[in-house]
């Protein structure tokens, strides 16, 4: 829910710093989808959640993968923040 209205919370003006990686709720959904995941496997989710985080407005994201993340976030970054 935090992550669907993120963008109203980010009309309060101050910084949102997001952190997602590998968190059990994706877990969950990945479980109720049919597919059981420990935590390192969840690096994917981290990403859909980065880039959704920073398309609510997010300024700051934490995760465990640099790597994954930081593609997920420019690619967020350039479509949401383009002129």
């Amino acid at each position: 829910q935090l992550l669907r209205e993120l963008d109203w919370l980010a009309t309060t003006g101050y910084p949102i710093l997001v952190g997602t990686s590998r968190k059990g709720f994706l877990g969950n959904i990945l479980a109720n989808a049919g597919r059981d995941s420990v935590p390192c496997e969840r690096d994917p989710s981290t990403a859909a959640t980065v880039a959704l985080a920073i398309a609510g407005g997010a300024s700051v994201v934490r995760v465990h993968n640099v790597g994954h993340a930081l593609q997920a976030a420019r690619t967020a970054d350039a479509i949401v923040r383009a002129s």
